[in-house]
């Protein structure tokens, strides 16, 4: 079955997972937060990533799951039997989430608070966390046949524009990692015959 397959989704459950996450929200940049569940999302961000990559590269995933012993965080088994892991991490100002928590629960949330990113801030957090992940999966090299890292954002000042500047100054050596992409949270001006689901995806460079 297709990991995307929604024939036969409880909907029940869905709604009710939709409730909790709600109202666990952390109100800022919260697209794709982890709650109420890590290990979900982290298979949802695998299955956008699959969708892109099915209708880029022709791959067929067949099977996708969460990793128990993570890292990476998600394996996904193509049509030829090979193992695919994808580690996920994301992008996101911690003060600004610190903040919005603090002031929504003071009943005087502003929406309008953005974190300031700038290119070379972009650049410099991507480069450390896919160093920081890079060492990471050293010890699951030998156990899938490619190591994906799914960096993702709803940060609202990083648009696909800002992003693509900022991926033109990520220069970094990996030792484990084979591919590396940002993903950006939904957006109603994204070509869905490029991005299937709304969610803008950019390949970042790395140098081995």
């Amino acid at each position: 079955m297709h990991p995307l397959d929604n024939k036969h989704i409880d909907w029940t459950e869905i709604v009710e997972a939709m409730r909790v996450a709600r109202d666990s929200a952390r109100g800022y940049a919260d697209y794709w937060d982890w709650q109420p569940d890590r290990k979900v999302a982290e298979r949802q961000v695998a299955a956008v990533l699959f969708s892109y990559l099915e209708k880029k590269d022709r791959f067929q995933p067949k099977s996708l799951r969460s990793v128990a012993n993570d890292p990476p965080d998600v394996e996904i088994t193509t049509g030829d039997n090979r193992k695919i892991g994808v580690e996920v991490t994301e992008l996101v100002d911690s003060e600004a989430v610190k903040a919005h928590r603090h002031f929504g629960k003071a009943g005087n949330h502003n929406s309008y608070d953005w974190a300031d990113w700038s290119v070379d801030r972009v650049a410099s957090e991507i480069s450390k966390r896919i160093a920081k992940k890079d060492r990471k999966l050293a010890a699951a090299t030998t156990e899938f046949d490619e190591l994906i890292i799914a960096i993702v954002t709803d940060e609202p000042m990083i648009d696909e524009a800002l992003a693509s500047k900022a991926l033109l100054d990520v220069s970094i050596n990996v030792k484990h990692i084979d591919r590396a992409y940002l993903i950006l949270s939904y957006s109603p001006a994204a070509d869905m015959s490029v991005y299937p689901d709304g969610c803008p995806i950019l390949q970042i460079s790395l140098m081995s």
